[in-house]
């Protein structure tokens, strides 16, 4: 379904002057480029986006199209406390566990089954302030294993599948203004790859303590595709309740000012790294210049096996200015967060209420470095953050080392634990 709030006809749209049966969203254009290099570690991307196809979207919110989709919730494997900034845990648990259900089959209002989106896969058309422009259970495929790219503003796509099979670019890209992102799934073609193997909560391999590629407990690097969500520009941008797997890095910021907001997700279960020489990575900035300011990361679940940062917010040139990063469940990765990578000068920086837990083994360890000083400056905040063992696991060769009686300890800022808080 395709509509606007407030002004949906029975068989049509009002749209910026018109009554139309149907919406025809984008012309063939090419979309922008990936996120580039990165000097914290990242693959480079690719440039060019796909092509979009003609075509217009029913009105209805049933219709053919695919039903079948991986995604939603899988039973937590590992008991977990934390929540958000100052407050109690998430109700129902951390995304992707059954309380806390994610991606479009989670969201309210599901028919049962999808429509296949026909309008092409540049996203051009705005909605207004007043009255954005709502994308409702669309499954996006587009042709070639290539990704959606959203130049429009003011849009809101609510319980979408968006595929891809791009491995050296987007699977969705933004550079439009005002759009959300509500119970959406973005994972690899069906066609390749239904679900991750060995599924699990928070990712496959949770207390199997595998690191490094060819586990089994990955998809092939040649079956997903590179970034989840490339936010490049514009903004605000708000992804909440989505369901991410499948990718090199799950969620990329460039240098916005706008505030970006990713709530409520669960990214997991990334491509295996081999095939791509992928530094994974889950939200972040990779590019090592000018950061974005005005991120926040709230309350989600993020962990898979996987070789760089769960919270990759990287070198930069200049300083990170307005980062939340709170109530969120991490586990895996190479260090699990970078938090602003020391970058001297960042303000108003907040680290709070975090779980790292050990369900998936970091290959060095939870943090990157030692963030002390950088949270010694009074515009910066680091609290709350505890360190959850889960049961059967132990530290692997090589990484920071860790007892079973750390557990619920704080994780202060230089990796060590504490019964008192930073």
């Amino acid at each position: 379904m395709v509509s606007r709030p407030g002004s949906c006809a029975v068989f049509g749209i009002l749209l910026l002057g018109g009554l139309a049966a149907g919406v025809a969203c984008g012309s063939s254009s090419s979309g922008g480029s990936a996120s580039g290099s990165s000097s914290g570690g990242n693959s480079s991307g690719g440039s060019s986006g796909s092509g979009s196809s003609s075509g217009s979207a029913s009105s209805s919110s049933s219709g053919s199209g695919s039903s079948s989709g991986s995604s939603s919730s899988s039973s937590g494997s590992s008991s977990s406390s934390g929540g958000t900034d100052g407050g109690p845990p998430p109700p129902g648990g951390f995304p992707g566990q059954a309380g806390n259900p994610v991606g479009y089959t989670a969201a309210p209002g599901y028919p049962g089954k999808l429509t296949t989106w026909t309008g092409g896969y540049t996203i051009s058309q705005s909605g207004t302030a007043a009255n954005p422009l709502v994308y409702s259970f669309q499954d996006f495929v587009p042709s070639g294993g290539g990704g959606t790219y959203v130049t429009g503003s003011h849009i809101k796509f609510v319980g979408c599948r968006f595929q891809s099979n791009d491995v050296e670019n987007y699977n969705v890209q933004v550079t439009g203004s005002d759009v959300t992102f509500e119970y959406c799934s973005v994972t690899p073609l069906v066609s390749l790859v239904t679900a991750p193997p060995h599924a699990a909560w928070p990712a496959a391999g949770a207390g199997k303590q595998l690191t490094g590629d060819g586990t089994g407990y990955q998809i092939d690097g040649n079956s997903g595709y590179e970034y989840g969500f490339a936010l490049n520009s514009g903004g605000p941008v708000t992804i909440d309740h989505c369901d991410v797997w499948g990718f090199g890095n799950a969620v990329t910021f460039m240098n916005t000012t706008a505030q970006m907001t990713v709530s409520n997700s669960w990214m997991h279960d990334a491509a295996d790294a081999a095939a791509q020489k992928y530094h994974t990575d889950g939200p972040g900035y990779l590019n090592g210049g000018t950061p974005p300011q005005n991120v926040s990361i709230v309350n989600n679940t993020i962990a898979t096996i996987g070789n760089t940062n769960g919270i990759a917010l990287q070198a930069a040139t200049s300083p990170y200015v307005n980062i939340t990063v709170s109530g969120n469940y991490i586990s895996g990765f190479g260090y699990s967060v970078d938090m602003c990578h020391e970058t001297t000068g960042s303000t108003h920086l907040t680290f709070t209420n975090n779980v790292l837990g050990t369900d998936l083994p970091w290959v060095y360890g939870p943090i990157y470095a030692d963030a002390t000083t950088l949270f010694q400056q009074p515009t910066n905040t680091w609290s709350g953050n505890k360190f959850k063992v889960l049961s059967g696991t132990s530290p692997i060769s090589g990484s920071w080392m860790w007892t079973p009686q750390e557990d619920g300890q704080y994780l202060w800022p230089d990796t060590s634990t504490h019964t008192t808080d930073f």
